[in-house]
């Protein structure tokens, strides 16, 4: 569950990540709930990614990867 004091965060920075995913069939998600589906369960890292505010500000800084990418 998501807690709605972060709404504003996520609907900025994950939400629109998150629809990728759900669009591939690997998630279930709206503004108060995440949810894997059988097919993303092999795809939590990515989940996870999309999640992470640190990754996004290293996005957003155009600075060079310095973690694992996921294949």
């Amino acid at each position: 569950m998501f807690h709605p004091r972060h709404l504003t965060l996520l609907e900025e920075y994950c939400l629109p990540a998150l629809q990728q995913l759900a669009d591939d069939g690997l998630i279930e998600f709206d503004k108060t709930f995440l949810k894997l589906t059988a097919k993303g369960h092999y795809f939590i890292r990515n989940v996870c990614g999309c999640l992470d505010l640190y990754l996004h500000r290293n996005r957003s800084l155009s600075a060079p990867h310095t973690f694992s990418k996921a294949i």
